[in-house]
């Protein structure tokens, strides 16, 4: 259902950030430990944590935290419909230009009153609009949103599932919509039911954004994992099941990500010694399903494709890249319990994310996955081929959308901020030549670059972390860009001498 738009008029002021390099360092959050993130238009994040329990400990958080690209906090909040009430935060996405929404529930577990909620919040951390779908009846329900992901127009994909318990069986759908990134207007939501009987649960635990416009949702239907394609109109392209679970069905970690032309890959913990790496053709079949076992903990708490189109994937206590075609590039063990990664925008290395113990951490990462003075160990895992087979499975259906439900932003302070591993995590910088601006923000047809010096790079990143524009100077003091077929939304403007990324602006294109 889509909610009437307000006449409220929001101005987005976009200044100049100087970079000057790539800033590595491993800084700890006592008392707030980290669960997941997002990238932020300066390059820096906007994290959820702060959940005290356990059974939310590795999944949720109450607080939302902005940090900025060398992890400084900005400002923190809790968001609660009512003081008794508090939403647990199961992930976050950048949405719009310059807002974050929020998902997950709220409400008591397994009663009428728990709510699948999403909130979208301003850059300062005050909430913008939300809303909400509540259990029904006198059924135990359990409503939650799971994954959030940006779309290339600056809307959002969001999925999660819709449990319903009676005397007599247990039954429930996925659930994945289309967020628009206006103020208050949701998009049709699809409902993937499940098949066999009504004690078969679907559970859709992630969600990736596809650059023709349409997403990719995953999740799992008791023993198998379910995974389906919806193309930008809303049509379902295609759904399979794959029978890849072992074990309790429990809460799965299946993470999934866009590849090359259509191709999709899933990274799945298999409830066992091992996860596996899989990628599916444009039509949804397999290509190739590899094993992989890893010292200590086989789940994949990550995965990010980064713009040279190599994978990698976060476990609970390492990090690995592949290529393309699942070759290891490299992998090691990282001495923290890792729960999100977020690639750097322009594939500098990228965020991890984590928690020790009721602490939580933050990692930024060069480009082969080190901080420099950190300890790590290097290990190669064991791969095995699988055959593995995806069938047909019954397409998603049109469901009623959410209705308006507004949170309160409870400011919480932010937290003390120790620098781990060692005190020289943060690497200097080399200074700007001189000043840096681009110009007008946002534009139409033309921007306007002041340059900061002779012999550089310049290069234009959409929102999915892909260079659209690039161009090198030789002894210009200005120059002119024009927009051409770009399309409309948020890029980052990166200026490079040699190695070295020296300044980076955010622009818009109307």
């Amino acid at each position: 259902m889509a909610l009437a738009k307000s006449t409220l008029v929001f101005v987005v002021l976009i200044c100049s950030i100087t970079v000057s390099g790539q800033p590595y360092f491993s800084k700890i959050y006592p008392g707030l430990p980290l669960v997941r993130a997002t990238i932020t238009p300066d390059s820096g994040l906007v994290v959820c944590g702060g959940g005290g329990s356990a059974v939310y400990a590795n999944t949720a958080g109450r607080i939302l935290m902005r940090v900025d690209r060398s992890g400084v906090p900005l400002w923190s909040n809790a968001y609660n419909p009512t003081l008794q009430e508090a939403i647990w935060i199961h992930d976050v996405a950048w949405i719009g230009d310059s807002s974050f929404i929020i998902v997950g529930n709220s409400g008591t577990n397994f009663t009428t009153n728990n709510k699948m909620v999403q909130e979208v919040i301003g850059p300062n951390g005050m909430v913008i609009w939300g809303g909400r779908l509540n259990g029904e009846y006198m059924e135990d329900t359990y409503f939650a949103l799971f994954g959030a992901q940006r779309c290339i127009d600056g809307s959002v994909v969001v999925c999660g599932t819709r449990v319903y318990m009676t005397l007599s069986s247990t039954y429930g759908y996925g659930y994945a919509t289309r967020v628009s990134s206006h103020l208050g207007l949701y998009l049709t939501p699809l409902v993937l039911y499940g098949s066999g009987g009504s004690g078969e649960v679907v559970e859709l635990i992630d969600v990736a954004a596809t650059a023709d416009g349409g997403f990719v949702s995953l999740g799992f239907n008791n023993t198998k994992a379910v995974v389906y394609k919806v193309d930008v109109f809303g049509s379902v392209a295609w759904s399979r099941y794959l029978n890849i679970i072992n074990g309790d069905q429990g809460y799965m970690r299946l993470h999934v990500k866009e590849g090359d032309t259509g191709y999709t890959y899933i990274a799945q913990e298999a409830w066992g010694d091992f996860f596996r790496f899989i990628q599916l053709d444009p039509d949804g079949n397999v290509v190739w399903c590899k094993r992989f076992e890893m010292p200590g903990e086989d789940i994949p708490t990550g995965m990010e494709r980064l713009p040279n189109g190599d994978v990698w994937i976060s476990g609970t206590d390492w990090l690995m890249a592949c290529s393309s075609n699942g070759e290891v590039l490299w992998a090691r063990s990282i001495p923290y319990r890792i729960l999100d990664m977020e690639a750097v925008p322009g594939g500098d290395g990228v965020f991890l994310v984590g928690r020790d113990g009721s602490d939580g951490w933050i990692m930024r990462t060069n480009v082969n996955g080190q901080v420099p003075g950190c300890a790590e160990t290097s290990f190669v895992p064991t791969i095995t081929l699988e055959s593995l087979v995806a069938s047909p499975y019954v397409s998603p259906v049109t469901a009623n959308g959410m209705t308006t439900y507004l949170a309160s932003a409870i400011p919480v302070g932010v937290p003390t901020v120790t620098v781990d591993c060692i005190p020289t995590a943060v690497q200097g910088e080399p200074a700007v030549d001189a000043v840096f601006r681009a110009y007008p923000v946002p534009f139409s047809d033309q921007l306007n670059i002041d340059l900061p010096g002779p012999d550089l790079r310049l290069e234009l990143i959409d929102a999915q972390g892909k260079v659209q524009w690039s161009q090198q100077t030789t002894t210009e003091t200005t120059m002119n860009m024009k927009r051409g077929d770009l399309h409309s939304g948020f890029y980052l403007l990166r200026v490079s001498r040699g190695l070295s990324h020296i300044a980076m602006q955010p622009v818009v294109v109307e």
